[in-house]
């Protein structure tokens, strides 16, 4: 089995040093195949954020490769934000959209920040053209039997989330994506954890997000996810810091579909809630567990596509920016 850890949003400046601490030693002893990072290292892009993000993803000692994120521009230094965007990057630049020697699975980065855009908030997604057909021209370059996952900030479309993305183009973007063979779009950016299938044209797609391991937390503690791979198929696994583990029962209230975990282009398959959606558990060793999509009828765990009404009561919410 492959296993790949997906983490998101550690915002070095407003870091959850605990979080961090827990992820690294969870990393040292599970030693995952690779780690994929998918935006925000940083709270502002100061270069002092970007040298400890650099000196805590070396020490994971794993393959790593990172996405940019909207927190990885600068903010407040417009001149810097235009014309020099990733200098301070460079303390890292080794790990940025790096290849993966990871068999049957291949990682294809794409750019979801922009340094301007035509509305206010410049903090939401934007797939650009350019973008989009360079990830393309790798999604069709890659092994015909792999996996395929496209790394990106911003989820391409809406999650039912607390916090949006409001990604322009991401829905023709995932479109082109799936049709030219990807499997799954890994994103951060909304600080809570999710797992949703999207048919698009005949084709399974799913949408996975990762939660943060900063202060800045939503509707779900600190987290991040484990993707583990079995041949064709795949599941998400959110893993929660300092929790017991919070098991998704059938039936359950939040109203909303959840996806089941699918092989290769197979088609998704969606069921409804009813009843309260969480029970607490104990702790199994995964300080914390809520797994995501199964195709094995005897483990009923999953997470919810819209973690608004189905969450933990003891989850503390947050402000809704990214």
């Amino acid at each position: 089995m492959t296993r790949l850890f997906h983490v998101s949003d550690v915002h070095f400046g407003r870091e959850d040093r605990e979080a961090i601490d827990w992820f690294g030693r969870k990393v040292k002893e599970e030693q995952p195949d690779a780690v994929i990072m998918t935006g925000d290292l940083t709270m502002r892009a100061r270069a002092h954020e970007f040298t400890a993000a650099a000196k805590w993803l070396e020490s994971l000692g794993r393959p790593v490769t990172v996405e940019v994120g909207n927190h990885d521009l600068p903010y407040f230094n417009l001149w810097a934000r235009f014309f020099t965007p990733y200098k301070r990057y460079r303390a890292l630049e080794h790990m940025i959209e790096r290849p993966l020697d990871v068999k049957g699975v291949s990682v294809v980065p794409l750019k979801t920040t922009a340094r301007f855009q035509w509305r206010l908030n410049w903090a939401k997604g934007y797939v650009s053209t350019r973008a989009l057909q360079e990830s393309l021209a790798l999604v069709e370059a890659a092994p015909r039997d792999d996996l395929i996952f496209v790394a990106a900030h911003h989820p391409l479309v809406e999650a039912g989330t607390m916090a949006t993305s409001m990604t322009r183009h991401g829905r023709q973007a995932l479109e082109a994506l799936a049709t030219a063979g990807a499997h799954a779009v890994l994103t951060g950016h909304v600080h809570d954890p999710f797992d949703v299938a999207h048919e698009v044209n005949g084709r399974t797609m799913r949408l996975i997000g990762a939660g943060t391991l900063s202060e800045r937390v939503r509707a779900k503690p600190p987290s991040f996810n484990e993707i583990r791979i079995d041949g064709a198929s795949f599941e998400t696994v959110a893993r929660f810091k300092g929790e017991g583990a919070w098991r998704f029962n059938l039936p359950c209230a939040c109203s909303a579909p959840f996806a089941l975990s699918l092989s290769k282009g197979a088609s998704p398959r969606a069921m409804r809630c009813r009843k309260p959606c969480f029970d607490k558990l104990s702790t199994n060793g995964f300080c914390g567990l809520a797994r995501a999509t199964t195709n094995r009828a005897s483990d009923p765990a999953r997470i919810p596509a819209n973690s608004r009404r189905a969450r933990p009561p003891s989850a503390r919410a947050g402000r809704r920016s990214g």
